[in-house]
């Protein structure tokens, strides 16, 4: 988890924040989607559509602090069908990373092997 983390915020430089400058303390670059209904912090981004990279503005998740990033990120996996095989693979962090890949958790389609290039 500290490797996505590290890798989504580069290394805590780069953590999604507000037009006021305040953090969103998101380190996982969790977007905000209609079943959130706390605090958001709008943001651009660069997704990858059809291989190409493309800038767009995206809402994302913000919290009061780190550890609510963290129980958020823990209940967000958990209770999405979606990661539920990424969750069965979670003792071996290679799997783990490369079904959170599969499963859509982000556009780019080297997430995983970035991840697993952290030390």
């Amino acid at each position: 988890l500290l490797a996505q983390a590290a890798l989504e915020t580069g290394w805590g430089r780069h953590v999604v924040g507000g037009a006021n400058g305040q953090t969103s303390h998101n380190l996982f670059s969790i977007k905000a989607d209609r079943s959130w209904d706390g605090n958001t912090v709008t943001q651009r981004t660069l997704e990858v559509f059809d291989g190409k990279p493309v800038k767009v503005s995206a809402a994302f998740r913000a919290y009061a602090n780190v550890g609510a990033a963290f129980d958020d990120y823990v209940s967000f996996i958990q209770q999405n069908p979606r990661y539920e095989r990424a969750l069965q693979r979670a003792a071996d962090p290679r799997a783990y990373v490369q079904e959170l890949q599969r499963a859509g958790y982000a556009t780019d389609p080297s997430y995983a092997q970035k991840i697993l290039q952290i030390h």
